[in-house]
């Protein structure tokens, strides 16, 4: 089954045949999201998550794919396993050093975590509001450690040059917004 034929499936609301052959991917997405750190026994829900929010986005008449559909899996899995160890990341370190600091350490810690998690959270909304295929460049090059020459022959890109050169404007736009969105609230990014 094709990617084009599981997306004119779902937007038909015939789910049973696309879920289907998308759990055909769940062995690779769960190679990746090994390799990313992601816990055994969280697999199964970060691919299910992810499944659905394929099947929503998917479901929009206006969405376009512009990758494989699996690539798109595994990015939404990695996003998903991504917030999932940073939540993990807090209250691991919040337990294990509670028990050690004096109760004036936690009003400044919450204030400074409150500041660090409204830019996490900004950012999170500018990689999710930026284009498609920004999304796709990005995640081949930091998630996939695909080189440009590989990302160029993936994305149809004339060149190496050309991808570079997409790779820097994306950045470009998302720093911007960042810088946009951070301003009202007196911060940057960077």
């Amino acid at each position: 089954m094709t990617d084009l034929e599981i997306l004119q499936l779902i937007r038909q609301q015939k789910l049973e045949k696309p879920v289907k052959e998308l759990y055909k991917h769940f062995p690779t997405v769960r190679l990746t999201l090994l390799k990313y750190g992601a816990n055994e026994l969280t697999i199964p829900e970060l691919f299910n998550d992810a499944l659905v929010i394929l099947i929503e986005k998917v479901s929009d008449i206006q969405f376009e794919l512009s990758s494989k559909l699996s690539t798109y899996l595994i990015g939404i899995a990695l996003n998903n396993l991504r917030n999932l160890l940073r939540k993990e990341a807090k209250d691991s370190a919040f337990i294990q050093f509670s028990s050690d600091l004096p109760e004036s350490y936690f009003s400044v810690q919450n204030e400074f975590d409150s500041e660090k998690e409204a830019k996490l959270k900004i950012v999170d909304q500018i990689l999710v509001t930026i284009q498609e295929r920004c999304q796709q460049l990005l995640y081949f090059f930091y998630f996939e450690k695909k080189g440009m020459e590989e990302i160029a022959q993936l994305m149809n890109f004339s060149s190496s040059q050309s991808a570079k050169t997409q790779k820097y404007k994306c950045l470009e736009k998302a720093h911007k917004m960042a810088n946009e969105q951070l301003f009202t609230s007196k911060t940057t990014v960077l």
